[in-house]
């Protein structure tokens, strides 16, 4: 049961149950789709329009440590798949942020989000969007930095650096795409089965990959002091 007063917005309760609440009135839910919970978790929720199956509400799983852009706010996925409003301790303007955009609120999308998953699927012949896994929210990742905080109306402020997937032409005429994985732009590599499409170059991720690195800079060192 829920306590004879609550905050308006979704309860998801030890009897597995999801209820819609506005003031002292909360009713279990009469629609499928997905829920934001005023504890922080999203599930989807399938409900029998005819009433003959129990109502099933499963948690959608996020990656912790990245942000989600929620109904104009910035939430930081926390273990157990908890989203927590941003704080200014979270806001470093030297600092890189995946910030992912859900596809359910497309509708939401800040312009520059909206412009550059119109032009990946547009030019690149590919899509933006990203799902994890069965029971991760689909969504559109995007990197940012220069994080400020503005203290009056409590929220941050990013610039963007690129969308997932979205490809650029650098002054070289080297075509470069948004890697969330390096946080920026990579290389493009051919893709064997769609030659119009831009893929992240692996040899790229190979030359960043910082064991490798170690590795070099011991076999550097032991090369310089057998010879010197």
């Amino acid at each position: 049961m829920l306590e004879s007063k609550v905050n308006t917005g979704f309860y998801y309760t030890v009897d597995k149950e999801m209820y819609e609440c506005t003031n002292t009135d909360c009713q279990p839910i009469t629609d499928s789709g997905y829920v934001f919970t005023n504890s922080g978790e999203i599930y989807y929720c399938e409900y029998d329009s005819e009433e003959l199956e129990e109502t099933v509400c499963k948690i959608q799983s996020c990656v912790t440590g990245q942000y989600y852009y929620i109904d104009g706010y910035y939430y930081r996925c926390d273990s157990g798949s908890v989203l927590n409003l941003m704080t200014s301790k979270s806001c470093v303007y030297s600092a890189k942020y995946v910030i992912n955009f859900p596809t359910i609120l497309s509708n939401d999308y800040p312009s520059k989000v909206r412009y550059a998953v119109d032009k990946i699927a547009r030019n690149n012949r590919s899509t933006a969007t990203y799902k994890r896994g069965r029971n991760y929210l689909p969504v559109v990742p995007a990197v940012y930095t220069n994080c400020t905080y503005n203290f009056e109306d409590k929220e941050p402020n990013f610039d963007l650096v690129c969308v997932n997937n979205y490809v650029t032409v650098t002054r070289n005429n080297e075509a470069e795409i948004c890697s969330i994985g390096n946080m920026g732009y990579v290389y493009c590599s051919d893709d064997s089965d769609n030659p119009n499409k831009c893929n992240p170059s692996s040899a790229f991720r190979i030359l960043n990959n910082p064991i490798l690195h170690i590795l070099i800079a011991i076999i550097t060192s032991f090369i310089y002091f057998y010879y010197h």
